[in-house]
C-alpha cells in the first residue's frame, strides 16, 4: 500500500512553465532532479527518442536544475498543447521510477539496464506518449 507522501509527492512536483516567450516554453519538472547521477543518460536518451507532439521541434533536458526547454512552432500549436505532452512525459518518466523501483534493490540496477537497452533499440521518434502501457511491457518482457 502506498504511504500519502506517495501519493501526494506526484502531484506537488507536477511540471510548471517557469518562464515563456512565443514558440518557446521552460519548464522546471522538480522530479528531474531527482534522477540519479548515474541515470542521468538515460533521462537525456529517453526525451531524445519521444515522438515529439504536433508542432515541438526541440525539447533540451537540464538534469541539474531539473529544467525542459522546448521549442515550438505557434502556427502549429499552442502552450496548453505543449503541457498537455509535458503531462504525458511526466506520467511516463513516473511509471518508469515506479516500475524500477518494484524490484528489489539488487535488481535495480539490472532493471535499469534494460531501460537503456531497450532506448538503444529504438529509433529516434519512436516512442509514443500515448502507448504507455505497450512501452513498459515491451521494456521489461
Amino acid at each position: 500500500m502506498k504511504t500519502l507522501k506517495e501519493i501526494v509527492l506526484p502531484h506537488l512536483i507536477r511540471p510548471k512553465v517557469i518562464h515563456r516567450l512565443p514558440g518557446r516554453l521552460r519548464i522546471h519538472v522538480p522530479a528531474i532532479r531527482y534522477i540519479q547521477q548515474e541515470h542521468n543518460h538515460i533521462a537525456k536518451q529517453l526525451v531524445e527518442k519521444i515522438k515529439f507532439s504536433h508542432g515541438i521541434e526541440s525539447v533540451k533536458i537540464n538534469v541539474i536544475s531539473g529544467n525542459l526547454l522546448i521549442h515550438y512552432r505557434i502556427e502549429s500549436t499552442n502552450e496548453t498543447e505543449v503541457m498537455q505532452w509535458m503531462y504525458k512525459l511526466y506520467d511516463l518518466i513516473l511509471a518508469i521510477r515506479e516500475r524500477i523501483s518494484e524490484y528489489p534493490d539488487e535488481e535495480r540496477a539490472h532493471a535499469a539496464g534494460q531501460l537503456l537497452d531497450y532506448l538503444k533499440r529504438v529509433k529516434p521518434n519512436g516512442i509514443d506518449l500515448c502507448k504507455q502501457g505497450a512501452l513498459l511491457e515491451d521494456i521489461w518482457t
